[in-house]
């Protein structure tokens, strides 16, 4: 039955085609005057044959009164689960922002500069001598004239030689940096989170109003975005403080990049309970205590703000 429908479809193709392939200048011919009662009988067998079920049975039956409605004729839709798929969380996995923590197989030890401070001053009480031995001596502004070319080109090598050396030192200085900008907020508004909103501008420029910025040379505002920016990276690093101790940061600070605090670092979710999974595992917290390292960097923290907290002081009792 089906291959005779087929044929009969593929004769009436073939002659509704030789209609539309005449020459051009002859007459156009309406395609319903053609179709003869034997045409339509064969366009109606098809029809039939296809809105019918495999048991034979209509789709639709004309005579049955119902009517289509619009939705029957719009295609089906799949139904989208809601909330999605979850990704699946791979600890220490490509995704994990906090790999270069939970994959370490042990703690890093303490740099060689941190330990030699910490023999030289056991009660770890001389922090500013251990900011001094950050810092870098250059002399190369000291020479403008032509003449002292060669000495010029030798102190900026030198100095570029310092810098490659002590990377690392500079850059513990840093996260101490950030981290004072932090403490200085937490001064003018314990409770904040270090982001300078509404309330945290108010305080600080009330705080700062005695600057005179023009004769600085600085924009207060330029100064406010810098002070939050700054804050913000070290309310990071300071959660990680708060659980483990200011030391933390002498002994991670090569796995707390920049680029890490200010784009990678989250300090919820279960990369970051992993992250700490695995930092308590290899007992962080005892070894910051035991090494000396919290108590020197306590210390650091309080000489880098004990300024602000005295002017703070001051003005809050006049």
């Amino acid at each position: 039955m089906e291959a005779q429908f087929a044929e009969e479809l593929k004769l009436l193709l073939d002659q509704a085609q030789a209609l539309m392939d005449r020459p051009e200048g002859f007459p156009l011919i309406n395609l319903r005057n053609i179709l003869d009662d034997e045409r339509l009988a064969t366009i109606k067998r098809i029809y039939d044959s296809c809105t019918r079920d495999d048991c034979g049975n209509e789709d639709v039956d004309p005579d049955s009164g119902v009517e289509v409605q619009e939705q029957d004729l719009r295609p089906l839709r799949k139904k989208r689960k809601i909330g999605g798929e979850k990704k699946r969380v791979v600890l220490g996995g490509p995704a994990d922002p906090w790999k270069r923590i939970t994959n370490m197989p042990q703690l890093p030890a303490l740099a060689e500069y941190i330990c030699a401070h910490l023999s030289k001053y056991p009660d770890s009480q001389d922090a500013e001598k251990f900011l001094r031995t950050l810092t870098l001596s250059s002399k190369c502004g000291e020479y403008d004239s032509r003449d002292d070319l060669g000495n010029a080109f030798m102190a900026r090598y030198s100095w570029t030689q310092q810098v490659e050396r002590r990377n690392e030192q500079v850059y513990v200085l840093q996260l101490f940096n950030d981290l004072f900008w932090f403490d200085m907020m937490q001064i003018l508004r314990p409770r904040g989170t270090g982001r300078v909103g509404d309330s945290m501008l108010q305080e600080l420029r009330r705080f700062l109003a005695p600057l005179n910025f023009k004769q600085l040379g600085l924009e207060q505002d330029v100064v406010i975005a810098n002070v939050g920016e700054w804050s913000i990276r070290g309310s990071k690093i300071n959660k990680l403080c708060k659980l483990y101790g200011s030391g933390a940061i002498l002994i991670l600070h090569k796995q707390l990049s920049r680029s890490f605090l200010e784009g990678k670092f989250t300090a919820s979710g279960p990369y970051f309970k992993g992250a700490v999974e695995r930092l308590n595992v290899l007992k962080l917290k005892d070894y910051v205590k035991n090494t000396g390292a919290d108590t020197l960097a306590t210390r650091i923290r309080k000489l880098l703000v004990k300024p602000f907290q005295e002017a703070y002081n001051e003005n809050n009792r006049t």
